[in-house]
């Protein structure tokens, strides 16, 4: 919530045309209407909705009591990741100079390193993890 607050404090100073998708080289090569930055925004906000109730529908509720921290930090993790990256987009957005490749790699390397950390915890589910029945 808080990455769609912030990103709506600086829409009005937004460009008309934002970028928000590079190629694997860090040059833009899709741009779009600014408004595109509030879907990226609510993103964070989309998914943590989503991976608090899914633990609710699984038939397999009890593997989340054994695996609740792994599953915690998993959440706050990818949340953390995405507001991340909504911030850079942000930034690069108002015109400041934001080599993306190195900020993605390094983002998506830390979230690799602490998920694998905490992937062997998980328990069989039938929407988490690995161990997918």
């Amino acid at each position: 919530m808080v990455t769609l607050i912030i990103h709506l404090a600086v829409y009005p100073y937004l460009p008309v045309t934002v970028p928000y998708h590079w190629d694997i080289n860090g040059h833009v090569d899709r741009t779009g209407h600014k408004s595109i930055e509030l879907i990226i925004a609510i993103i964070p906000f989309l998914l943590y909705l989503l991976m608090s109730y899914k633990p609710k529908f699984d038939p397999k509720k009890e593997a989340y009591r054994k695996h609740k921290k792994a599953y915690s930090i998993f959440v706050f993790v990818t949340i953390l990741f995405f507001s991340c990256l909504s911030f850079v987009v942000l930034l690069i957005s108002m015109g400041y100079s934001i080599p993306i490749v190195p900020i993605f790699g390094g983002i998506l390397g830390g979230l690799t390193i602490v998920l694998g950390n905490y992937m062997r915890q998980i328990r069989q589910n039938y929407f988490f993890g690995i161990k997918t029945p």
